[in-house]
């Protein structure tokens, strides 16, 4: 009788396991089907876990402008000509989307389409706003000023917003960052700010940058 009830409860223990088993692979799965199935800007950063592989040891990855939570992935699928080096993952924006789910834990590796690197001497703080910049084509012409025709396309959202000038000390002397900040291969970091002149339009709108990134080839 004691063998047989011994039996049971290590019946219902591996039910109870194998049910944990399938509930952890689904919610690896699920909690990476929001977002990371598009195009996705972000920033990598190691996983020091210490669990099996594939569920730990791979990298996270912090999508920009606050959109998402951090999402875990199992490795990097690159290019043959790309390289990443674990030690400057802190001056890289990655543009990539999930890859195939391996059949184990239902992981997913990284696909990595774009690299770019940091190219502006100081740290960028994490709460930038991340952006592509271009002039509007054709510029508005204004009656009064401000006349804001620099375009601002934020990474991982549809946002498009408009400014009048670009500040640039914060990235200090010696380089034309102007002259690369409206290039498709440019990504800049920086935040909006209100200027103190009331214009008759209203106030002017400045985008100051703290960072500027350029794609690797």
């Amino acid at each position: 009788m004691k063998m047989k009830n011994v039996l049971l409860q290590l019946g219902v223990l591996i039910g109870l396991l194998l049910g944990l088993s399938a509930s952890l692979r689904a919610a690896s799965l699920d909690s990476q089907d929001g977002l990371i199935l598009q195009e996705t800007y972000g920033i990598l950063k190691r996983d020091l876990r210490k669990c099996v592989s594939p569920m730990c040891g791979g990298y996270w990855l912090k999508p920009l402008n606050s959109v998402g939570i951090e999402q875990y992935f199992n490795g990097l699928e690159l290019r043959d000509e790309q390289a990443i080096d674990d030690g400057e993952l802190g001056l890289l924006i990655v543009k990539g989307h999930a890859g195939s789910v391996e059949p184990l834990f239902n992981t997913r590796s990284f696909v990595v389409d774009a690299v770019y690197r940091l190219e502006s001497p100081s740290k960028v703080p994490s709460e930038s706003v991340f952006a592509s910049l271009s002039l509007r084509t054709p510029p508005h012409a204004c009656l009064v000023a401000p006349c804001p025709n620099i375009l601002a396309r934020i990474l991982n959202q549809t946002a498009v917003k408009a400014f009048d000038q670009l500040d640039t000390r914060q990235l200090g002397t010696g380089e034309p960052w102007e002259t690369l900040v409206y290039n498709q291969s440019t990504i800049v970091a920086g935040y909006f700010e209100k200027g103190t002149v009331l214009f008759p339009g209203g106030y002017e709108r400045f985008f100051k940058l703290n960072g500027l990134y350029r794609l690797q080839d």
